[in-house]
């Protein structure tokens, strides 16, 4: 790890202090990882490399999953509750929250006897925007 000191926030010998981020280079940084912290935190660590390998000390996200390799997530209705709070996903609700996060890889699981697990694959592949996989007792995913 390294050790953090002011050396660590000082680029070309002047402290950032945000006055020479370049912003426009954050902007393309989000639409890349669509994740709006790290996006800041990469345009800050290119005008303070020093800082770079420890700044995401103090930046962090309320979507944990954010950008993971892989979400696995429960999509148990066949359609969505219509009132209340809510307790479980349909697979198009699913796909979406993969799609929203980020998710390299999307496996869906915890279907209800009334889904077809074929349709509800299909369901999830077409909001999440790619492949899913469909959760298999026992499986073992390699990331």
């Amino acid at each position: 790890m390294e050790e953090i000191n002011t050396d660590n926030i000082i680029s070309d010998g002047r402290r950032t202090r945000g006055k020479n981020i370049d912003f426009k280079k954050a902007a393309e940084w989000e639409k890349r990882l669509r994740h709006d912290v790290m996006a800041h935190v990469l345009a800050f660590g290119d005008v303070a490399p020093g800082a770079k390998p420890i700044i995401h000390l103090g930046a962090t996200s309320c979507y944990v999953t954010d950008n993971t390799d892989l979400l696995l997530i429960e999509s148990t209705l066949p359609r969505p509750e219509r009132t209340g709070e809510r307790g479980h996903l349909t697979p198009a609700e699913a796909g979406d929250h993969g799609r929203r996060a980020g998710a390299k890889r999307l496996v869906i699981t915890h279907f209800s006897d009334e889904l077809d697990p074929e349709w509800a694959r299909a369901q999830a592949a077409e909001a999440f925007g790619g492949d899913v996989e469909l959760a298999a007792e026992g499986a073992v995913y390699e990331l």
